[in-house]
């Protein structure tokens, strides 16, 4: 085998192995942190609106507009916007066939492991979601995402 098949090789095993690590790594805490309680539609409508009275009447950073076809609206801030510190997000779903409400969290930095925001931090196109750590943190501590699914469920992610 020719040295430069080796080395192109050697280099796609390792990196092959590093984002293994790193969506391991990114498993692990997410799911130490994870919490599942049933959970009455009532309790759950009370613990949504709780945690959105905490931030300001903007709107989510991002909004589906239409689930069935995928149609999703970013309000990016402008790239001129001050970034704030930001250190976790939070994730509250709750699914109503289930009647299970789960919390869970996870560190920012999780999010600049991402494929996605290495390759749009790079310039690359990233689809109709194309959300970097940096558009967060020019957002700062607000909901990220506030989405009722049809069939009932909810997601709610927010950063602080």
């Amino acid at each position: 085998m020719r040295t430069r098949t080796r080395v192109a090789l050697w280099v796609l095993g390792v990196g092959c192995g590093v984002l293994l690590f790193v969506a391991g790594l990114a498993t692990v805490i997410v799911l130490r942190h994870a919490e599942a309680v049933a959970s009455a539609e009532r309790e759950t409508v009370i613990e949504f609106e709780r945690v959105r009275a905490q931030f300001s009447p903007r709107p989510p950073l991002v909004q589906i507009v239409d689930a069935r076809q995928g149609a999703i609206r970013i309000n990016r801030p402008p790239a001129s916007a001050e970034r704030r510190h930001v250190e976790t997000f939070y994730v509250l779903a709750w699914a109503a066939a289930d009647q299970k409400l789960v919390r869970t969290s996870a560190p920012i930095w999780l999010m600049r492991l991402s494929l996605q925001n290495m390759a749009s931090t790079l310039g690359l196109g990233g689809g109709p979601c194309n959300l970097t750590v940096a558009d967060v943190e020019r957002y700062g501590p607000g909901l990220i995402l506030d989405f009722n699914q049809p069939g009932g469920g909810r997601v709610l992610v927010w950063v602080q």
